[in-house]
């Protein structure tokens, strides 16, 4: 991959409030057309992190590149590139969201009746538009922060936890938004966000912080990819099952992940040389039903609570970042 294939390029990227290091030895790369997804405990470095590749905090030290292009050379350039959502959004709340979005759009440039109308749609607010900003519900605000982001039609969208304050449709909503940016349309998308089920089904690529630096950086597919040395049963008899394979020579740690009234359980069992086909045709023989076995498969939550268990030794970030 060229250099040119990335929208964003961070190297070393630092920063140190007073003695505490909130982000340490960043590095970064987005590919262009990517949906990546920053997570990270509070205290981690995500929203510095998102600040700075903005120009709106300065690098103890270190270097950001947006479209190639050096940030601190070329801000005003390549920032009219870009479309965010950091934090909670403010609007005029004498204003309708309608009139909020064409002061947005005169700012950037100018936008015309049409575009206003078409990015109120895609966050579904296109019957509130004429309403007041005041009457707005937290949802509907954030919403409308997302048509703002999107307004000027940036080829990179930076969004800073925008699943806050959303229900369950509106979150739905988000989601297929997204990823219409990235694939129908070709922006590349980098999103913040403490919603992990939802970063694991929006994004292609994850960036894991912890005390400031990166701890994981990969494709989500790979990441949560299922373990073959591992095995999820279910079996009608939960303690016949654990008496049978705690005594089998090819099987590790057996976990039991929970016990039904009847006695059926689920269990998780690591291999140590035995193979699936085995287990099954033993657990039978034994008189113990399987209705399900299956390679256990790896969510980012599983990622983030190993990745996570223990306190960061190295820095931490500003308040509420």
């Amino acid at each position: 991959m060229s250099d040119g294939d990335y929208v964003v390029e961070a190297e070393a990227l630092s920063k140190r409030f007073g003695k505490r290091w909130a982000v340490r030895e960043l590095d970064l790369a987005i590919a262009r057309g990517a949906v990546c997804g920053l997570l990270g405990p509070n205290g981690a470095g995500k929203s510095t992190t998102l600040r700075m590749l903005l120009g709106l905090v300065r690098p103890t030290h270190g270097a950001v590149r947006l479209f190639g292009a050096s940030l601190r050379d070329a801000r005003l350039h390549v920032l009219k590139r870009v479309g965010c959502l950091i934090e909670a959004p403010a609007f005029y709340p004498h204003l309708s969201g309608r009139k909020n979005l064409e002061l947005l759009g005169r700012i950037s440039g100018g936008v015309d009746a049409a575009r206003v109308q078409a990015c109120l749609e895609r966050v579904g607010l296109g019957d509130r538009g004429e309403d007041r900003t005041a009457g707005y519900s937290t949802g509907m605000k954030q919403r409308l922060g997302l048509a703002a982001a999107i307004l000027h039609d940036p080829e990179f969208v930076l969004l800073d936890e925008p699943l806050n304050g959303l229900d369950p449709p509106a979150v739905l909503l988000v989601r297929r938004l997204i990823r219409s940016l990235a694939e129908e349309e070709g922006k590349t998308v980098l999103v913040s966000s403490h919603m992990l089920h939802e970063v694991e089904v929006t994004c292609d690529h994850v960036v894991l912080l912890r005390g400031g630096r990166k701890v994981v950086d990969g494709k989500v597919a790979e990441l949560i990819k299922p373990d073959h040395a591992r095995l999820e049963l279910r079996v009608n008899d939960g303690e016949a099952a654990l008496g049978w394979l705690r005594a089998q020579a090819g099987v590790g740690e057996v976990e039991e992940e929970e016990r039904g009234p009847d006695g059926s359980a689920s269990l998780v069992v690591s291999l140590a040389g035995a193979e699936s086909a085995q287990l099954n045709r033993g657990l039978i023989e034994a008189g113990v039903e399987v209705s399900s076995l299956a390679p256990r498969r790896r969510s980012l939550e599983d990622l983030f609570a190993e990745l996570t268990a223990e306190p960061a030794a190295v820095g931490a970030e500003e308040e509420g970042a």
